[in-house]
């Protein structure tokens, strides 16, 4: 990467530690070596999630639910020519636009996987995308590495620490669209194509950010955000370094190739983007009164950055599990964990090698990542000193911008610890030096080894009753009783707990055939502001002390009111499921309908006579 004084006006700039010329064949062999090692790593970390791919998945409950409900409802919306953006088979009758869930609703992986899902099912689907998101994730980092060292097996390795690291594992509880991180390193690769090598026509390139970037926004726009960010980082980081340096550069030229490929990219992503971007402004519940998330939550703990998640990483101990415990998010959202060693190893690299572009411009962006995850304020053993303020602090009323979770900056500063361990380990295995290389070796292999994920890794069991379960006696009898595109109440609906399943995972499971005027995706309520509830009524505010607990009021005209929106929204059917305060839920319902329920497996069930 680094420039010499050219020999004469005209001359092409040499650069230094550039890997020698070979085959295409050999290239390819290595990349599809790479894959397939990284996909098989992938597949053993969840070995038993795929003992049963139909009955378990990969992770905790909660938001996995959501996003299979999202895959099926994309699925659905293909076969049944509707529009995958909005939906009114949650919170019905008004509907959301289901981009604003963010990565719960990854819209383009749906699209990728829409075969399996009308096969065998939302649940296989989801973990086919959780398995491929980190080898795919790994191959591409070994992509972008490879072509920044010399060794392939440098870039195998510094690839492992951003698709398998702590970032990756967090997110793996849940974030499919934020563990689908393909795309960073691919920007990277750009970039390097476009100011370094200067070897592919910038329209090309900016076509393929472009695209990438439209892929981007319909699997998770927070990451859109937070690449923007980052890429301009490393544009103004390199014009810093050109200039602290005095490397020649041809400014005018590499500004052209900037401006053309900048330009390009916008108009391609403009145009795959247009409709995605008006219905997640203009479509129904949209957030005009935001940020999304409470500014400055789910930061990295300072302490993070050295004590493992004991959810996460398999070398923890009583004392780091309690110290973990109080990082500010949880296992979710506590990926900042590199460990003690490769961060010496980080530390080393810059010095031994700091003389070497590729070395310094990493630790710029691997320092810049690190310190914008810290958030707005210093946060470390989970206290937060209100005293010290942080650079992220000055996003606070940048609308886009601070409803980005700093913590997920995360991502990045694996991609460049990646990058500066292969570094080192490339470096060090062409050191003349005699203990160079199994020294190496040594400090590589316990860098990763403080970083080897928690195995058998978490899965839940999907609990749905037979009710939901298309093909047999009791979903018959539903489907009677609701045909196919029918209004049905079921709870629970957003209260989730361990083992109970809820509405969104059982109208994912059940295809899609009932409408139903609760659901659990992010979206704008009627003051904008963000929410995860239907609009206040009667039949909701029931629904929402049932849940908590709370008796309803039952008054005679409580009750008529509830009734009176039943019909309006042309209810068929409630449905209880195993839920907390069950026992008052069917209580509530049988006074509601003057009836006892129809009990099936683990349901109660009521018939709205019309």
């Amino acid at each position: 990467m680094a420039w010499h004084k050219r020999s004469k006006p005209g001359a092409p700039y040499i650069q230094q530690g550039s890997r020698p010329r070979t085959r295409f064949g050999r290239h390819w062999g290595s990349s599809v070596g790479a894959l397939l090692a990284y996909l098989t790593l992938a597949a053993l970390m969840f070995a038993t999630t795929w003992l049963a791919p139909g009955a378990r998945w990969i992770g905790l409950d909660g938001d996995p639910d959501s996003t299979m409900w999202s895959i099926q409802w994309v699925a659905y919306a293909a076969v049944h020519d509707l529009n995958p953006f909005l939906t009114n088979y949650i919170f019905y009758p008004g509907g959301v636009t289901i981009l604003w869930s963010n990565a719960d609703a990854p819209v383009a992986l749906s699209w990728a996987v829409l075969p399996i899902t009308l096969w065998l099912g939302p649940i296989v689907a989801y973990n086919v995308l959780q398995t491929l998101a980190l080898g795919l994730s790994a191959w591409t980092a070994f992509v972008a590495i490879r072509l920044l060292v010399i060794r392939q097996a440098a870039a195998f390795v510094g690839a492992l620490v951003y698709g398998f690291g702590p970032y990756m594992l967090s997110q793996s509880y849940g974030h499919l669209g934020l563990s689908f991180v393909i795309v960073p390193p691919l920007v990277m690769w750009l970039l390097y194509r476009l100011l370094v090598r200067r070897d592919m026509p910038p329209v090309l390139i900016g076509a393929i950010a472009g695209i990438l970037e439209a892929f981007q926004l319909l699997t998770s726009a927070e990451l859109v955000v937070t690449e923007l960010i980052v890429a301009v980082a490393a544009l103004v980081w390199l014009a810093v370094l050109v200039r602290a340096r005095r490397w020649h550069i041809q400014w005018r030229d590499l500004a052209r190739r900037v401006a053309v490929s900048g330009a390009a990219a916008i108009v391609v992503f403009g145009v795959l983007a247009a409709y995605p971007l008006y219905t997640l402004l203009r479509g129904p519940g949209r957030v005009t009164q935001g940020p999304v998330r409470p500014f400055g939550t789910y930061v990295t703990d300072l302490m993070s950055l050295f004590v493992p998640n004991g959810l996460t990483q398999a070398l923890h101990n009583d004392w780091t599990v309690r110290l973990s415990n109080a990082f500010p998010g949880g296992a979710p959202e506590a990926g900042g964990y590199l460990g003690i060693i490769l961060l010496a190893v980080i530390l080393f690299t810059v010095v031994r090698w700091f003389h070497e572009p590729v070395v310094v411009f990493a630790a710029g962006l691997f320092a810049f990542c690190v310190l914008i995850s810290l958030g707005p304020n210093l946060v470390y053993g989970g206290h937060l000193f209100h005293s010290i303020h942080l650079p992220w602090r000055v996003l606070r009323d940048i609308p886009f911008l601070n409803d980005v979770l700093p913590e997920r900056m995360a991502v990045y500063f694996d991609l460049f610890a990646g990058l500066l361990l292969a570094v080192f380990t490339d470096r060090a295995w062409r050191s003349p030096v005699r203990l160079s290389r199994p020294l190496a070796v040594l400090a590589t292999a316990a860098a990763l080894a403080l970083m080897v994920p928690s195995w058998p890794w978490i899965n839940t069991t999907a609990h749905v009753p037979a009710i939901f379960q298309p093909g047999t006696a009791d979903n018959r009898f539903f489907s009677n009783q609701a045909p196919d595109g029918s209004v049905v109440v079921v709870l629970p609906a957003d209260a989730l707990a361990q083992g109970q399943g809820y509405a969104m995972l059982w109208q994912a499971y059940d295809g899609d055939a009932f409408k139903m005027p609760e659901g659990d995706l992010l979206h704008g309520g009627p003051d904008g502001k963000p929410t995860i509830d239907p609009p206040p009524g009667p039949l909701w505010n029931a629904m929402s002390d049932l849940q908590a607990g709370t008796p309803p009021p039952s008054s005679d005209a409580d009750l008529a009111s509830v009734r009176a929106q039943l019909t309006d929204y042309g209810v068929r059917a409630i449905v209880v499921g195993r839920m907390a305060h069950e026992a008052e839920a069917v209580d509530y319902f049988t006074q509601l309908m003057g009836s006892p329920p129809t009990d099936m497996d683990d349901v109660h069930m009521w018939t709205v006579n019309r």
